[in-house]
């Protein structure tokens, strides 16, 4: 985490970052360094709440994923409907949002299978962590670029 801050603050320093920078609405440095530092946070007070509502409460991980999972996607759907109200709609772009959502909506059915059995949840989250290797090799596939070393 200290390593992803560091290297942001530095990326400045290159002069292949300011050919990718927007010059007319930087990012303020302290946001990616922020995020950097509280989505960990998050995710691990996420993970303690849902160990204490499968150990205290006995509720089914079935039916917990699936109670905020139709919770959150219904907030995301009225969202989208009056944003594409407003903006219109990109039929490829929404598809591919659609899948997305139903990948992303399984692999916390997983995680949350894998919580509720009460076994260690390190190996599960190193998983769902190095997701970025497979990210950022989707991205350069996709756009056929070659990462910058900073990515």
């Amino acid at each position: 985490m200290f390593c992803a801050g560091a290297f942001i603050s530095l990326s400045n320093l290159y002069e292949s970052a300011a050919l990718q920078a927007d010059p007319d609405n930087p990012l303020p440095i302290y946001v990616p360094v922020l995020m950097s530092c509280t989505i960990p946070m998050i995710f691990s007070s996420f993970s303690i709440f849902t160990r204490y509502v499968f150990r205290v409460k006995k509720i089914n991980a079935t039916d917990y994923t699936f109670s905020y999972i139709m919770l959150m996607r219904g907030c995301c759907t009225l969202t989208s409907v009056f944003y594409f109200y407003m903006n219109g709609i990109n039929l490829k772009d929404y598809t591919v949002g659609t899948l997305g959502s139903v990948l992303e909506m399984l692999g916390c059915y997983f995680v949350n299978c894998a919580i509720a059995t009460g076994q260690p949840v390190g190996p599960i989250f190193a998983l769902c962590d190095s997701q970025w290797v497979l990210s950022t090799s989707v991205v350069a596939l996709y756009s056929q670029t070659l990462p910058h070393w900073m990515q």
